[in-house]
C-alpha cells in the first residue's frame, strides 16, 4: 500500500514520549473514556502541510478513532478491516480482513453470502409494496385495498431481517465500523457493526472470532466495546461479556443499546460499566446494579472524580458514584441541568470544574462541575456544513474542538471564551488520541501524526 510520509528535521520517535497501554491496561474509544491528556503537550497549529509528522492512506474509510498501544496504533477501516501502524513513523505493520467464513465457516458463509442476495432481490419488491400502499392512500382508498398491502410490506419487512440477521447493519449511515478497537496491551479486540468480534495479538495473530448478534439500532452499531475484569464488553442489543481469553459469552445483562459507548468506573474496588442508556452493571458478572439514570441518544456518559456526567438532548445530569458496587447502593443524582436542545454526538469532556459539550451544529455548552450551571454558551464557527461528531479533548493545557469537515478549534479553558488557534485537515469523525507532542487523528482517507 502506498504510503505518504513528510519527513522533519529531527528524530521522529524521540516524539512518541509515553504511551496509553502496557499489558494489563485498558485502553479504547478516546483511550480511557475520558478525552483528557493532562501529560501530553501537542502543538495548537497545523495543516495539512504544517507539523504533519507523517501520513498513511488507509485501505477504507471510517468514523472511529484511533487506539495507541506502546509503538502501534489500531484503526478501523470500511468494510471489515483491522489495521495496524507503526506510531513512530506510520508505515502499515498488518492489516487483518475479517469475513464470515472466519466466523461461521465457508459453508455457512456461502448460506449467508446467498441470502443475502435474496433479501436484496425482497427490497426492491418491498420498495414496489411501498409506493402502491402510499398511492393507495393518497387515493383514498379504504382498508380493504391498503390492509392487505400493509401486511405484505410487514412480511417482507420480517423475512429481510430473517435472512441479513447475520449481514449485521453494514449498510446503515454508521456502516460497519464505527466502534473504536481496544486493547489491554496485549490483545486488540474489534468489534463490527455486523455483529462480529474478533481479537488479534498486537503482533497480528488470530485469538478468536466470535459472532454475538445482530444491532436493531437505528442508523446502524456504533457502540465501542470496553475491557473490564478481563473480559471485553459490548453492546449491540443487550450488554454482553466475553471472555477475553476466548470470545466464549460470560454473561448477558438485558439493557437496551444505545449509539452512545460504555465507558467503566472503579467502585469499592470493582470494575462497573456505566452505558448510555443510563445502566450501571457490575463486570464481574453482569448485575445491574442501576437502570435509566439518564437516556443519552447518539453520545456517551463521562466519568470524572465521583460522579457520571450525561449531556443529552436538553438535559445534563451529574450522579454521584456510590461507594459500593452493591444492588443496595443508591446513585443519587447530584444536580440536573439545562443545555441547548439539539443533538448530541460528541461527548463531554471535564476540566479544572467545566463541563464542555457541544452540539452537532456546533453550540458549545461550558456548565459548572459542581452546581450544572451555565457558564457560558457560544456559537462556534466551523465553516461550512461543518457537523460535531468528534468528542471535545483536553491535551496541552487547551481544549481541542473539531467538526467532520476538518476543522479543529483550540480554545483556552476557563469561564471565557477564548481560540488560540483554527487548524484544517481532511474531514475526520473520530476523537483524535494525544500522546506526549503528538496528536493522531483518523481522517476519512489517511491517518495523521501531528507533532512538533
Amino acid at each position: 500500500m502506498k504510503r505518504v510520509q513528510f519527513v522533519i528535521a529531527f528524530c521522529a520517535a524521540a516524539l512518541v514520549a509515553g504511551s496509553w497501554a502496557t499489558a494489563g491496561d485498558a485502553v479504547g474509544w478516546r483511550s480511557d473514556g475520558t478525552g483528557r491528556y493532562p501529560t501530553a503537550n501537542p502543538p495548537t497549529k497545523w495543516s495539512g502541510d504544517k507539523n504533519v509528522v507523517w501520513k498513511t492512506k488507509l485501505p477504507g474509510r471510517s468514523h472511529s478513532g484511533p487506539v495507541v498501544v506502546g509503538e502501534r496504533i489500531f484503526v478501523s477501516s470500511e468494510p471489515d478491516v483491522l489495521v495496524c501502524l507503526n506510531a513512530e513513523d506510520g508505515m502499515i505493520l498488518w492489516q487483518k480482513q475479517v469475513t464470515n467464513t472466519d466466523v461461521f465457516g465457508a459453508e455457512k458463509a456461502a448460506r449467508i453470502a446467498a441470502d443475502v442476495r435474496k433479501a436484496r432481490e425482497l427490497e426492491r419488491e418491498l420498495r414496489t409494496v411501498r409506493r402502491e400502499l402510499r398511492k393507495s392512500k393518497n387515493d383514498g382508498a379504504g382498508a380493504d385495498k391498503t390492509a392487505p398491502l400493509e401486511r405484505k410490506l410487514q412480511s417482507l419487512r420480517d423475512r429481510i431481517a430473517e435472512l441479513t440477521k447475520f449481514a449485521g447493519s453494514q449498510r446503515g449511515a454508521n456502516g460497519n465500523t464505527t466502534a473504536t478497537p481496544v486493547s489491554d496491551g496485549d490483545v486488540v479486540v474489534v468489534v463490527f457493526g455486523s455483529g462480529i468480534v474478533a481479537a488479534f495479538s498486537i503482533e497480528g495473530k488470530g485469538r478468536w472470532f466470535k459472532y454475538v448478534e445482530a444491532a436493531r439500532i437505528g442508523f446502524g452499531h456504533s457502540t465501542s466495546p470496553v475491557i473490564a475484569d478481563g473480559k471485553v464488553i459490548v453492546h449491540y442489543s443487550d450488554l454482553v461479556a466475553l471472555d477475553l481469553k476466548d470470545g466464549r459469552e460470560v454473561w448477558r445483562a438485558k439493557t437496551a443499546a444505545r449509539h452512545g459507548s460504555p465507558v467503566v468506573a472503579k467502585i469499592g474496588g470493582a470494575a462497573v460499566v456505566v452505558t448510555a442508556g443510563g445502566a450501571a452493571v457490575k463486570a464481574a458478572d453482569g448485575t445491574i446494579l442501576t437502570d435509566r439514570m439518564f437516556r443519552l441518544g447518539h453520545c456517551s456518559p463521562v466519568i470524572h472524580n465521583d460522579a457520571v456526567y450525561a449531556m443529552g438532548n436538553g438535559k445534563v445530569v451529574a450522579v454521584a458514584l456510590p461507594k459500593t458496587a452493591e444492588t443496595s447502593a443508591e446513585w443519587k443524582v447530584r444536580w440536573e441541568g439545562a443545555g441547548m436542545r439539539q443533538r448530541r454526538f460528541a461527548s463531554p469532556v471535564v476540566h479544572d470544574g467545566l463541563i464542555y459539550g457541544v452540539t452537532e451544529t456546533g453550540i458549545l455548552d461550558v456548565m459548572d462541575e459542581n452546581t450544572g450551571k451555565l457558564v457560558y454558551r457560544k456559537r462556534l464557527d466551523f465553516g461550512r456544513r461543518g457537523r460535531v461528531y468528534p468528542s471535545p479533548t483536553i491535551a496541552g493545557g487547551f481544549v481541542f474542538l473539531g467538526s467532520d469537515n476538518g476543522t479543529t478549534l483550540v480554545l483556552k479553558p476557563g469561564r471565557k471564551y477564548e481560540e488560540v488557534a483554527r487548524n484544517e485537515l481532511e474531514p475526520f469523525s473520530g476523537a483524535p488520541v494525544f500522546i506526549g507532542t503528538r496528536m493522531y487523528v483518523r481522517g476519512r482517507t489517511n491517518m495523521y501524526c501531528i507533532g512538533r
